[in-house]
């Protein structure tokens, strides 16, 4: 019978239980143990008996096997009849044949024995027993003996009998004694859980017990005056922490709810709580990102899936991981962000989770690719305005002298030719260094008053250079479009930047054709706010058009609205600069002139620029070949500063040859020098504008503080911000773009002189 103890019993029923119980269970205990010991002696004995047996026997038949007398083995065999465990017994002779037998059960002698088998065994309740009958150490055959073992349980079961009154004695015993000892343990434990009891009820810890007793129950009694000690202690301790733990969750709430960045709790790989940030961001509501099928790789663009989980199989495995990471994230709509997640190991409910910060890194990651992509543009503009720079000079220095050369009556017709062909050739790569300089955005706006037809002519073996040979170029140009007044070289910078964006666009199909092109159109057209599809201009009147069209692959308009956007690019990483089409807009906006796109998706796109029309136009300076006109020759001083000795040359070789007094400096602090010492001989100074040591500004500023009614003319085949500002120079300031001629330097020096040179 199986004693349990249920939680709503009393201490007394649980103390007189434990102790019956012990009681019982060890009394039982014993008694098996001694059953068991019996049960191994009265076996043992049994063996022995049935062993003393078989070697007696064996000695009193041994004459009869040695004799052969059967009938005397036979007589002896019977006298087993009084021994009552005996069933059976077998005398074989050396030839293993029946030689006597003995049975308690008439007719039973047909056995099938293990004649080779020496020694007991016990199975069962029968023991078999096999020995061997010696005389003088020679064996004449064999015993077999058969004994029951059932005359050993009833002694068995009678000890059991005896023993489970014991038992019973014992645990009748054991009741009455705990029933009656269990009171000095029970009595002092519910005198205690009853002021326990009152203590919680009036939480009042200022109560003591009184030790009424000693031993084990009077130290549980200072124990639990000891904790109410501690209680009280730390009472207003605990009560402090509570109200700081509830200030820390508001807080965390708070922090939590109102976030500018995205906050969530993953834990099993599931979402469990998000902030306002987080549905804002991703467009999923808590109840989504809650589900049990919602799975947060979804959260993930395709892009980053690769990283996201290569990390978290690392953490699988245990290797060590970064607890920040930035990602490509996904919204429900499909919208992308560039996030970086800060993650903490937290506990939520009595089990580990993650705590994340999403930080939306979009436009930071935005600005600082268009950073090292202005850096990268600003380094190679400075590159190409360097170059441009030299190159000038040298321009300069080889145009002037070949041209001083025209100038001499004394060379003949074929010099004169090969003459004539390095003025070109200077032309032609002085349009080059201005290429580079729009380029840079170092260039100088010089509108002038020109005919777009020609800009255009001139730049078509540069155009056709510039795209594949299998797209192909058509010019439809208006021969009767007006002048309208530009800058040459920006005009220029346009129509490159137009004609390689239509080339991409071209080859940004997926099926390139025979009859791929590209058709620059000029025409001139009225415009004004009514206009079918040009948004409402400022100007009304007749404008000059620009087209550029091309067949390549088309915008979508969500495209088109951001292609003058700096740094749009809808190219490759690393294949555009998303500065082309800004640029062209710039300068569009520069000139006061209006731009305009027409654009399908597969239909190719048509760039439309337009110029106010202008009335006359002014004809373009050209060196010819002849003795320069009086009207440019004078002979006032002129101060020469020029750090490049073939530019300061032929500018003091070209001056002297007009009539000039020429002072020539190599840099500033010579020129300043120089200055000083002929301040009011000099008329004008001519300045180089960048300069080792001291620039061609610095120069002007100190020797205007000296004389500030001097005149003074600035040139350079590349300028900075000291005389520029947004590539337009600053009121009063005289300039002249390198490389420059004879005529073009000596007009210029003239009309300052004489007081009607506009800047």
């Amino acid at each position: 019978m199986m004693i349990r103890i249920r939680k709503n019993q009393t201490l007394r029923e649980k103390l007189v239980l434990i102790i019956v119980t012990v009681a019982v269970l060890s009394s039982g205990m014993g008694i098996f143990l001694i059953t068991l010991h019996d049960l191994r002696y009265y076996r043992n004995d049994f063996k022995r008996n049935v062993h003393t047996l078989a070697h007696v026997v064996a000695e009193n038949v041994v004459s009869e096997l040695v004799f052969e007398d059967r009938e005397q083995a036979r007589i002896t065999l019977s006298h087993l009849m009084s021994v009552p465990y005996i069933q059976k017994v077998i005398i074989f002779d050396s030839n293993n044949r029946v030689f006597a037998s003995f049975s308690r059960v008439s007719g039973d002698t047909a056995v099938q024995i293990p004649l080779d088998r020496e020694g007991s065994l016990l199975e069962g309740k029968k023991l078999y027993l096999m020995h061997t009958i010696f005389l003088d150490e020679r064996g004449y055959g064999k015993l077999y003996i058969e004994a029951s073992t059932a005359y050993l349980d009833r002694v068995l079961m009678q000890r059991m009998y005896d023993f489970m009154v014991v038992l019973f004695i014992i645990s009748v015993l054991a009741f009455f004694l705990a029933f009656y000892f269990q009171g000095y343990i029970s009595r002092p434990i519910l005198n205690l859980s009853r002021l326990l009891k009152q203590i919680s009820r009036t939480r009042d810890f200022s109560k003591r017990l009184q030790r009424t007793t000693g031993g084990e129950i009077g130290q549980l009694y200072e124990g639990v005056n000891h904790l109410l000690d501690t209680i009280q202690e730390h009472e207003k301790e605990i009560e402090a922490a509570l109200e700081e733990l509830k200030s820390s969750e508001s807080r965390f709430r708070y922090i939590f709810e109102q976030s500018n960045d995205a906050m969530y709790v993953l834990q099993n790989n599931k979402f469990v709580l998000i902030n306002p940030r987080f549905v804002e961001l991703f467009e999923y509501t808590q109840e989504e990102t809650t589900a049990p099928d919602f799975n947060f790789m979804k959260l993930v663009a395709p892009e980053s899936i690769p990283a996201i989980q290569e990390r978290y199989e690392k953490r699988l495995r245990g290797e060590s991981i970064s607890n920040q990471v930035t990602f490509k994230a996904v919204s429900k709509s499909g919208k992308k962000y560039i996030l970086t997640a800060s993650l903490s190991e937290i506990e939520w409910g009595g089990e580990p989770a993650i705590l994340g910060v999403l930080r939306d890194i979009t436009d930071q990651v935005n600005l600082e690719n268009q950073l090292r992509q202005a850096q990268k543009m600003e380094a190679i503009g400075k590159l190409a305005g360097g170059i441009a720079h030299d190159f000038n000079n040298i321009l300069t220095a080889i145009n002037g002298h070949a041209q001083l050369a025209l100038l001499r009556a004394d060379q003949d017709e074929a010099t004169r030719k090969d003459l004539m062909e390095i003025v070109k050739g200077c032309d032609l790569a002085a349009k080059l260094t201005r290429q580079l300089l729009g380029f840079s955005r170092k260039q100088i706006v010089e509108l002038k008053v020109i005919n777009i037809n020609h800009v255009i002519g001139n730049m078509q073996k540069m155009l056709r250079r510039l795209i594949s040979e299998d797209i192909d170029i058509q010019l439809k140009l208006n021969p009767d479009v007006p002048p309208i007044k530009a800058d040459p070289g920006q005009i220029e910078q346009i129509l490159i930047n137009l004609i390689v964006n239509a080339q991409d666009a071209i080859q940004a199909k997926k099926e390139p054709s025979t009859a791929d092109q590209i058709i620059i159109q000029t025409d001139v057209v009225y415009l004004d706010k009514k206009t079918y599809g040009i948004k409402p201009v400022e100007l009304t009147g007749w404008f000059v058009m620009l087209a550029v069209s091309d067949t390549g692959i088309g915008m979508t308009e969500e495209i088109k609205s951001r292609i003058f956007e700096p740094f749009f690019t809808t190219k490759k990483e690393r294949k555009g600069t998303g500065l082309g089409l800004s640029m062209v807009y710039g300068i569009v906006q520069q000139n006061n002139a209006e731009i305009y796109v027409y654009s399908e998706p597969g239909e190719g796109s048509t760039f439309k620029i337009y110029w106010p029309a202008e009335n006359t136009a002014e004809k373009l300076d050209t060196f010819k070949p002849d003795r320069l006109p009086k009207v440019i020759r004078g002979n006032e001083t002129i101060l020469f500063v020029e750090d490049d000795d073939g530019v300061r040359h032929f500018g003091t070789e070209a001056l002297s040859s007009l009539g000039y007094r020429v002072i020539q400096a190599s840099n500033g602090k010579e020129a300043l020098e120089v200055f000083r010492n002929c301040n009011h001989q000099i008329d004008i100074l001519v300045t180089d504008t960048i300069m080792p040591q001291m620039g061609g500004k610095e120069l002007a500023d100190k020797i205007l503080q000296m004389r500030s009614d001097l005149k003074i003319l600035f040139a350079s085949g590349y300028t900075d911000e000291q005389i520029v500002d947004h590539g337009v120079l600053e009121e009063g300031i005289f300039f002249i773009q390198k490389p420059y001629t004879i005529e073009q330097l000596a007009k210029k020096i003239r009309q300052i002189l004489d007081g009607d040179g506009q800047p």
